[in-house]
Protein backbone atom coordinates (compact mmCIF):
# COMPACT_ATOMS: atom_id res chain seq x y z
CA UNK A 1 0.00 0.00 0.00
CA UNK A 2 1.12 3.24 -0.89
CA UNK A 3 0.22 7.01 -0.17
CA UNK A 4 0.51 9.82 -2.55
CA UNK A 5 -0.33 13.99 -2.35
CA UNK A 6 -0.43 16.61 -4.67
CA UNK A 7 -0.95 20.26 -4.71
CA UNK A 8 -1.44 22.62 -6.90
CA UNK A 9 -2.08 26.77 -6.83
CA UNK A 10 -3.11 27.98 -10.70
CA UNK A 11 -2.54 31.60 -11.21
CA UNK A 12 -5.23 33.66 -9.37
CA UNK A 13 -6.62 30.85 -7.84
CA UNK A 14 -6.92 28.77 -5.16
CA UNK A 15 -4.29 26.19 -3.22
CA UNK A 16 -5.87 22.53 -3.61
CA UNK A 17 -4.43 19.73 -1.58
CA UNK A 18 -5.47 15.97 -2.73
CA UNK A 19 -4.01 12.94 -1.41
CA UNK A 20 -4.83 9.12 -0.89
CA UNK A 21 -3.83 5.33 -0.77
CA UNK A 22 -2.89 3.16 -3.47
CA UNK A 23 -2.68 -0.84 -3.00
CA UNK A 24 -0.09 -2.72 -4.86
CA UNK A 25 2.00 0.70 -6.26
CA UNK A 26 4.85 1.16 -7.48
CA UNK A 27 6.99 4.71 -7.27
CA UNK A 28 5.82 5.11 -10.67
CA UNK A 29 2.44 4.89 -10.06
CA UNK A 30 1.95 7.02 -7.05
CA UNK A 31 3.83 9.86 -8.63
CA UNK A 32 1.74 9.43 -11.26
CA UNK A 33 -1.40 9.07 -9.47
CA UNK A 34 -0.31 12.46 -7.53
CA UNK A 35 0.10 14.11 -10.65
CA UNK A 36 -3.27 13.16 -12.54
CA UNK A 37 -4.62 14.32 -9.36
CA UNK A 38 -2.74 17.21 -9.13
CA UNK A 39 -3.19 18.27 -13.08
CA UNK A 40 -7.14 17.44 -12.50
CA UNK A 41 -7.81 19.55 -9.40
CA UNK A 42 -7.03 23.03 -12.31
CA UNK A 43 -10.65 23.22 -13.66
CA UNK A 44 -11.05 23.49 -17.31
CA UNK A 45 -12.83 27.24 -17.01
CA UNK A 46 -9.42 28.26 -15.20
CA UNK A 47 -7.47 25.98 -18.10
CA UNK A 48 -9.64 28.09 -20.43
CA UNK A 49 -9.12 31.76 -18.84
CA UNK A 50 -4.97 30.81 -18.59
CA UNK A 51 -4.62 29.65 -22.24
CA UNK A 52 -6.94 32.56 -23.40
CA UNK A 53 -4.42 34.96 -21.43
CA UNK A 54 -1.17 33.34 -23.09
CA UNK A 55 -2.50 34.04 -26.85
CA UNK A 56 -3.78 30.23 -27.30
CA UNK A 57 -0.89 28.80 -26.18
CA UNK A 58 -0.61 25.64 -23.18
CA UNK A 59 -0.73 26.96 -19.92
CA UNK A 60 2.80 25.99 -17.98
CA UNK A 61 2.74 24.27 -15.40
CA UNK A 62 5.81 23.78 -12.81
CA UNK A 63 5.62 20.09 -11.01
CA UNK A 64 8.48 19.36 -8.24
CA UNK A 65 9.38 15.92 -7.55
CA UNK A 66 12.10 14.15 -5.53
CA UNK A 67 12.40 11.39 -7.84
CA UNK A 68 15.12 12.14 -10.81
CA UNK A 69 14.04 8.95 -12.99
CA UNK A 70 10.00 10.32 -13.34
CA UNK A 71 11.78 13.65 -14.06
CA UNK A 72 13.62 12.17 -16.45
CA UNK A 73 10.50 9.91 -17.94
CA UNK A 74 9.05 12.80 -18.73
CA UNK A 75 12.34 14.87 -20.53
CA UNK A 76 12.17 16.09 -24.13
CA UNK A 77 14.91 13.96 -25.17
CA UNK A 78 12.92 10.48 -23.93
CA UNK A 79 11.26 9.33 -26.67
CA UNK A 80 10.13 6.14 -24.67
CA UNK A 81 9.16 6.87 -21.15
CA UNK A 82 10.18 3.66 -18.84
CA UNK A 83 7.09 4.41 -16.15
CA UNK A 84 5.65 1.39 -14.26
CA UNK A 85 1.83 2.37 -14.51
CA UNK A 86 -1.44 0.85 -15.82
CA UNK A 87 -3.01 1.93 -18.49
CA UNK A 88 -5.93 3.75 -17.13
CA UNK A 89 -3.37 6.23 -15.43
CA UNK A 90 -1.42 6.30 -18.33
CA UNK A 91 -4.49 6.95 -20.75
CA UNK A 92 -5.40 10.25 -18.11
CA UNK A 93 -1.70 11.14 -18.25
CA UNK A 94 -2.26 11.84 -21.89
CA UNK A 95 -5.53 13.93 -21.89
CA UNK A 96 -4.03 16.05 -19.49
CA UNK A 97 -0.81 16.61 -21.21
CA UNK A 98 -2.82 18.12 -24.37
CA UNK A 99 -3.92 20.42 -21.89
CA UNK A 100 -0.74 21.76 -20.23
CA UNK A 101 2.82 22.82 -20.68
CA UNK A 102 4.97 20.75 -17.79
CA UNK A 103 7.89 22.05 -16.65
CA UNK A 104 9.84 19.84 -14.00
CA UNK A 105 12.03 20.51 -11.47
CA UNK A 106 14.24 18.22 -9.08
CA UNK A 107 13.55 19.06 -5.50
CA UNK A 108 15.73 17.51 -2.51
CA UNK A 109 13.11 15.40 -0.67
CA UNK A 110 15.78 15.46 2.29
CA UNK A 111 15.65 19.16 2.33
CA UNK A 112 12.05 19.13 2.77
CA UNK A 113 12.10 17.83 5.92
Amino acid sequence: MGIWAAQSLATGGRLTRVAGRYKNSTTDSLLSLALVSGLQSISSKRVQILTESLGGRKPKIQVMCGNPSFIEAFSAENTKPALFINSYIIDKLKRLLDRFDLCFEYIDPQSSL
